[in-house]
């Protein structure tokens, strides 16, 4: 946990995390008297009671948080009581309450009395507005959230060509449908969808217009890659705080294979990804926060050697999504290193060389193997997001074209979902992108400000 000072300055150390007992902290808050009130997610090593009342090491439990105080010298947790897994927590000082939201159980914006000097509750906790997520407060008494965030919209996949008309919708929807992943002969798409209690990997089958589930166990399934015989692929499953490369039979007669176990925790961690001849895996590694990719060559009988990094030491970025050229020779990789998200070259698997791809943000970097063109999505801030192409030429030299611009990824009009992935068919000409149910646009959302919200929401408790 950093400060720094209202006028600008370096950010100074407050306090480090226990390594063993926490991973990071969350919504710090200071107190009237000085004091600084935050969330700290814990370190769940082994299965313990989780948000949703289970004792699995499901992705429910990275929810776990503990309430802590800082007086300048020493931290104490703070045991309120409060069931379900918090976030956004804020304190009124003028009402003495704890505010914040959660998801589970009866998701919304709740609150909870405490006593002023130590944070005791004063009272339960009360649900004040279902299904508000996002809150703040002023100092007058004025709460804002944003009401609808949490709906889980249900998503489709669909064709779009180079100038970003929509030629066919090719799978049912499905709820949180994303991460759309191209099998290597373009018969099968590979996504993620939400269950009922977890993160499910289904395989969509263009040639007969069937989608089938393949994972039921109780963990989160991310990020589905293809091995080349396009007969099986690889995912990341996230258990607690961790998570581990696996990999699966897409017919569903193969048995789960763990291929790297402790790949760490993070959005990005895993990533896996093999090269077209199946002689190496590439993927990601969480360490205490930046992900950094190491390779690991497969043997004949599927084992994999000890992990080595791709990049030097001296030059390790901190990768987010990387794709291995149809060649095998490059690696483009999307980093936030500089600032903002961009997408660079590498040759693979030397890690040697760095040539910059996208010149105002990029992300996503998705290759063509028959044509050998790299597409992103380009753009950064709050300006457009266009799918772009550029020409690679590799050899003994590395030979970059111009970034080139096809069309504008509208997620307001419902024609494409940037945050939900997509993918490119082997010849370049139609990419696989994910969109809203009917293209029905973004899910309703409003921002609700209430004043004087102790008094509007005072009966509910």
């Amino acid at each position: 946990m950093y400060s720094v000072q209202a006028t600008g300055g370096p950010p100074a150390v407050l306090f480090d995390n226990e390594p063993g007992i926490e991973i990071d902290f969350h919504d710090p808050t200071w107190l009237p008297d000085g004091r600084l009130l935050f969330a700290a997610h814990r370190d769940l090593s082994e299965p313990e009671a989780s948000g949703d009342g289970s004792r699995d090491a499901g992705g429910d439990d990275l929810e776990i948080m503990e309430i802590g105080l800082f007086d300048g010298d020493r931290r104490e947790v703070v045991d309120l009581g409060m069931s379900g897994n918090l976030k956004f927590l804020v304190y009124d000082h003028l009402s003495e309450h704890l505010v914040y939201t959660r998801n589970n159980p009866s998701p919304g914006v709740w609150v909870i009395p405490v006593e002023r000097g130590d944070l005791s509750p004063a009272g339960g906790e009360f649900l004040i507005a279902p299904n508000g997520w996002t809150v703040s407060l002023d100092d007058g008494g004025s709460m804002l959230y944003v009401e609808g965030a949490m709906t889980q919209s249900s998503n489709e996949l669909v064709k779009l060509d180079r100038s970003g008309r929509l030629t066919s919708v090719v799978a049912a929807a499905l709820p949180g449908l994303a991460e759309p992943s191209v099998s290597p002969d373009a018969r099968y798409i590979a996504v993620t969808a939400e269950g009922n209690e977890s993160r499910d990997v289904w395989i969509v089958d263009l040639e007969r217009g069937s989608d089938l589930r393949l994972t039921f166990d109780d963990v989160d399934a991310t990020t589905p890659a293809w091995f080349p015989s396009s007969r099986e692929i690889m995912y990341s499953e996230i258990k607690g705080m961790s998570s581990d490369i696996v990999s699966r039979s897409i017919d569903g007669s193969g048995r789960r294979t763990e291929l790297v176990p402790g790949t760490g925790y993070g959005l990005w961690s895993g990533l896996a990804q093999m090269s077209p001849d199946g002689r190496l895996l590439v993927y990601a590694i969480d360490v205490d926060g930046p992900t950094y990719l190491h390779v690991s060559d497969i043997g004949d009988d599927g084992s994999l050697s000890d992990a080595r990094p791709l990049f030097s030491l001296e030059e390790n970025p901190s990768v987010l999504d990387a794709r291995v050229s149809p060649s095998g020779e490059l690696l483009a990789y999307m980093t936030t290193d500089s600032g903002q998200p961009e997408v660079f070259l590498t040759r693979f698997p030397s890690g040697e060389g760095r040539w910059q791809v996208s010149k105002d943000g990029g992300r996503m970097p998705r290759w063509s193997s028959e044509s050998g063109e790299l597409f992103f999505v380009s753009g950064s801030g709050p300006g457009q997001r266009m799918l772009t192409r550029v020409e690679i030429g590799s050899g003994p030299e590395v030979v970059l074209g111009e970034p080139i611009a096809l069309f504008e990824i509208d997620e307001s009009a419902g024609v494409a979902s940037i945050g939900a992935g997509f993918d490119v068919l082997p010849d370049g000409v139609e990419f696989i992108f994910v969109r809203r149910e009917g293209g029905s646009g973004s899910p309703s959302q409003r921002l609700i400000l209430v004043q004087n919200w102790i008094r509007e929401f005072g009966a509910a408790e």
